[in-house]
């Protein structure tokens, strides 16, 4: 006869095989539809992921498109550019007028091929000098010698060739350009100067030298450097035209940029590609003060403004 300990165990066997028994027929029973379910989540997931194929798709299609249209408008602009080009030079070639540089020199001093463009800033930068010269009562034209420092392919010289007075001459690091203007702007003289090096000029040789937006492209020793050799070649009495990007450039810089500003920090990215477009320098008109025109004395200074003809701050400085 089982002992009582026996028979417990027996009856919870005996529970435990009637629950397992009705839990294995509610399976059995709710199978098929478990089955139908998956069958449809499946086909769902399924459906989910071709839409999501088709809208990739998609997408690339339209990029696609954009690209082929922004290719298009680049195709446009170009042959714009270059119908622009050619009847510049169509009309250069009735009237007399000096040749037009490659666009590669033109893209290198401007950032862009619009001729047009080119020629008018270099317009509207030798109005700018004209005018500043003369609210100090200078005129350009009574100067026995001046200096375009970093002429690039002429943007600025082509248009003062009708001044009457002063020799014209240009110097830029890139002999290519300065190659350029040696063939093509026959009425003033040019040099290649080194990034950091002296000029081949003797002191005091101009009465007056214009650097424009080059000054912007330096690192701080080298504007320590061009300064001082600058005022070297200049007579005593002569004026130096130089610009800078001031107060209107603050909203350009980063934060902690900003702050050094501020602070009255000369502020210069990129240094590596000093001499070139990559690099920039912004000046605070109290740097420039007390510290870029070192000797000079400041004669004047246009803020540079949304309305300005430049953006650039406009030093006129003059040597005791």
């Amino acid at each position: 006869m089982p002992t009582l300990k026996q028979h417990i165990v027996f009856e919870v066997a005996r529970g435990l095989r009637a629950f397992l028994s009705l839990d294995a027929g509610l399976v059995r029973s709710e199978a098929p539809a478990l089955e139908r379910n998956g069958k449809e989540l499946r086909r769902e997931l399924e459906r989910l992921r071709k839409q999501s194929e088709n809208k990739d798709r998609r997408i690339e299609q339209l990029r696609g498109g954009l690209s082929e249209k922004n290719q298009d408008i680049e195709l446009l602009r170009k042959q714009v550019l270059d119908k622009d080009r050619e009847l510049i030079e169509f009309e250069n070639g009735i009237e007399g007028g000096l040749p037009i540089p490659p666009l590669p020199g033109i893209f290198l001093v401007s950032g862009s091929e619009d001729v047009s463009a080119f020629l008018k800033s270099g317009e509207l930068h030798t109005g700018l000098i004209r005018e500043i010269l003369g609210r100090n009562g200078l005129d350009i034209e009574d100067f026995d010698s001046m200096l375009d420092f970093g002429c690039g392919c002429g943007r600025m010289v082509r248009h003062w060739n009708d001044l009457e007075g002063p020799e014209v001459h240009g110097t830029d690091y890139n002999p290519d350009l300065v190659t350029w203007c040696e063939k093509n702007l026959d009425f003033a003289e040019f040099q290649t100067n080194e990034l950091v090096g002296g000029l081949d000029y003797e002191d005091g040789k101009f009465d007056f030298v214009y650097a424009l937006s080059v000054f912007t492209h330096l690192t701080k020793p080298q504007q320590s450097f061009w300064i001082e050799e600058l005022s070297r070649v200049l007579r005593s009495g002569g004026h130096l035209f130089i610009t800078t990007h001031g107060e209107f450039y603050r909203k350009r810089l980063s934060p902690e940029e900003e702050e050094r500003f501020r602070a009255g920090s000369l502020v210069v990215r990129a240094e590596g590609s000093a001499g070139e477009n990559e690099c920039a320098a912004f000046h605070p008109e109290t740097y420039v003060r007390e510290k870029l025109a070192g000797n000079l004395a400041v004669v004047d200074l246009v803020r540079g403004t949304e309305e300005s003809v430049f953006a650039q701050d406009a030093w006129l400085l003059r040597k005791p």
